[in-house]
């Protein structure tokens, strides 16, 4: 992301200082690393800055304005990175805006938080939010725990919360849900977007939470908030927001009726500026006349009108809302002697929403009979960080389900495993 954006200076703290200084290192562009937290010798801080004031400026075009448009870009974000790599998605001042201002939601007295990072669109929307309505917004540099979370919420009396599935997951299962839940009664709104919601933690939200005080949001960087579920059936990403139009179209582009599964199609209202300096990426995003965004997502409407997303047509997958890029383990495990083949896949969890799992086609040798699971476990854990850790298992298989032109088809992989099982 660096190289695309080529920035001029990078913020950060000093925890993340070391990796940001390799990563400078080896970047073809001259930038600033500048310190949000802490100190370090010959390295400036945020309160430099300030301190430095506006030395050598005329005062009289110091804050002068520049000429801006509301189609200019306002932020690249970095997208999820669920169809591959991640992207750097431009979103212009006038959608941030737009989506930002909504104030039968908002009002002086609401009091909002999020815990994602800055990077994450949802976190740009309450920031953003906070400013066009007035809000308080409760930032924090700790990382999420239920016990942490309901003291935040219970100690700023927070009333709007935008959420991931995992974390709220961690709430639905907790020994103590009923007493964090008590002490959250402040909160009008918990919205749950990023992944899927599992059915069985939705429904124990419900009960827990109320049905009209937990919410899911069905949304895109590109785009932001698509559609709204509150209180509705499990298992619907709800009607659409106003001012939002879809199409459901099958594999040739035409569209589809109710109850059609095919690929969402989200009109493009405002001008997108795209991927940042990735017009290949943007122009296969968007229909040939530009009025339409391809979400990759596969979904239909029901006979209602609620839009249900079901899968998105990528071999990458989330853990904890994390995008989990098999080929990236892969790699690592094939360096294993005894491995021919493997292949890394999902399987659902209610609590992290998948588990990392891999089936590996063992050498018919004396190292491929010598190979475990836990040798399998060791070399990732030893290679990459806890995100990619295999969790869901690993599994030794004869071969893999393949294409006529020999790819490996990941998603087949754990629905042949379980059909097994079930039959032996």
């Amino acid at each position: 992301m660096y190289e695309i954006t080529k920035p001029k200076v990078i913020f950060c703290d000093l925890d993340n200082y070391q990796t940001l200084s390799a990563v400078k290192s080896s970047l073809k562009f001259k930038t600033e690393i500048i310190l949000l937290t802490g100190t370090l010798p010959g390295v400036r801080n945020i309160q430099d800055l300030l301190a430095e004031g506006c030395t050598g400026y005329d005062e009289k075009t110091l804050f002068a304005c520049p000429h801006l448009s509301g189609d200019d870009t306002a932020f690249i974000i970095t997208s999820s990175g669920v169809t591959g790599l991640p992207k750097g998605v431009t979103r212009s001042h006038r959608s941030l805006l737009n989506s930002a201002k909504i104030p039968q939601l908002f009002t002086s007295e609401t009091v909002l938080f999020c815990i994602s990072p800055l990077y994450w669109i949802s976190c740009i929307f309450t920031l953003l939010a906070s400013l066009v309505n007035g809000c308080r917004r409760i930032i924090t540099n700790r990382p999420y725990s239920v016990e942490y979370f309901t003291d935040l919420v219970e100690r700023h009396q927070v009333s709007f919360v935008l959420t991931v599935p995992h974390h709220m997951a961690m709430l639905a299962k907790s020994p103590q849900r009923q007493e964090l839940a008590a002490r959250m009664q402040a909160v009008q709104s918990f919205v749950c977007s990023g992944s899927k919601v599992p059915l069985g933690i939705w429904r124990e939200l419900y009960e827990l939470l109320g049905a009209d005080r937990f919410a899911v949001l069905y949304g895109l960087t590109e785009i932001g908030g698509i559609s709204k579920n509150v209180g509705g059936p499990l298992g619907s990403e709800g009607k659409l927001l106003r001012n939002v139009q879809v199409r459901l179209v099958d594999a040739h582009g035409q569209s589809l009726g109710p109850n059609q599964t095919g690929q969402i199609l989200v009109r493009l209202r405002l001008r997108w500026g795209g991927y940042y300096h990735n017009p290949q990426e943007t122009q296969v995003t968007v229909t040939p006349d530009g009025k339409w965004l391809l979400t990759g997502d596969q979904g239909y409407f029901d006979d209602s009108g609620c839009l249900h997303y079901q899968t998105r047509d990528s071999d990458v997958f989330k853990y904890n809302h994390f995008p989990i890029y098999p080929k990236q383990i892969e790699d690592v495990i094939l360096h294993l002697p005894g491995v021919q083949e493997v292949a890394v896949f999902a399987i659902p969890n209610e609590m992290s929403t998948n588990l990392t799992a891999c089936a590996v086609v063992r050498d018919q040798d004396e190292l491929g009979g010598q190979l475990t699971e836990a040798d399998v476990k060791a070399i990732v854990e030893q290679h990459l960080s806890e995100a990619y850790h295999i969790r869901g298992g690993v599994f030794f298989v004869d071969n893999l389900p393949k294409t006529q032109n020999n790819k490996i088809q990941r998603r087949r992989i754990w629905p042949e495993l379980s059909e097994a099982t079930t039959h032996l």
